[in-house]
């Protein structure tokens, strides 16, 4: 595994790159838009503290949705890319502009590195008080490691740690990639093209394994 600046990171023809859907960002500003622009029209015919009030909500909602969705058409708006030679990951989510350009936050998998993958549409959050399982649906893709490469993912579970703390007050948004128990855990989570396309072009590379839930 190698762990690079994201400047480094230039997606090359043959890439397969899964990136956050911009078409419900665009909505979550055009809709709030709309509606103020609503809002300002009744505001201006009678004064009214309702439409001014809303006014301000929907000023707010495209303060926080406008910026997010000028960056989902950017190079960094991805989280994972698929090649003849491995996986690439983008492991940090968004973050404030130059806030960590000289870090790593882009890693490469190689495919001799991954033992197997795993995907599905479950991710466990707990259990209620008769021990049954409560989860909620968002995909993952797990990546398997092989023994080889157990160190190396030791290291990324230490740089996103240490990241988490860099980056905690300048990042909006989960993080997209995390190391559970060993394993490369991928949050599919509006992204597109969908896990099934992930798993398609992975599955000529690497074994695919059911589930353990």
């Amino acid at each position: 595994m190698r762990l690079q600046r994201l400047d480094e990171f230039g997606a090359a023809h043959g890439v397969l790159v899964f990136r956050r859907a911009r078409l419900p960002l665009i909505m979550a500003s055009l809709i709030p838009i709309g509606l103020g622009a609503g809002f300002v029209a009744i505001y201006l015919d009678d004064r009214a503290l309702m439409p001014g009030i809303g006014v301000a909500f929907c000023s707010l909602m495209v303060s926080i949705f406008l910026p997010v969705t000028f960056r989902a058409f950017t190079s960094a708006n991805w989280v994972i890319g698929i090649d003849d030679g491995g996986v690439w990951l983008k492991f940090t989510p968004r973050v404030r502009k130059g806030l960590l350009r000289d870090e790593p936050q882009v890693a490469h998998v190689p495919f001799p590195e991954i033992d197997a993958i795993t995907a599905g549409r479950r991710w466990p959050r707990g259990a209620d008080e008769a021990g049954s399982r409560i989860d909620y649906s968002i995909g993952r893709l797990e990546l398997l490691p092989a023994d080889a490469a157990r160190a190396s993912v030791e290291e990324l579970a230490e740089t996103i740690a240490r990241l988490r703390t860099v980056a905690r007050t300048g990042m909006s948004g989960a993080w997209p990639v995390s190391v559970r128990d060993g394993t490369i855990v991928v949050r599919w989570r509006g992204l597109t093209p969908g896990i099934a396309e992930a798993v398609n072009a992975l599955k000529s590379h690497v074994a695919v394994r059911a589930r353990e839930d």
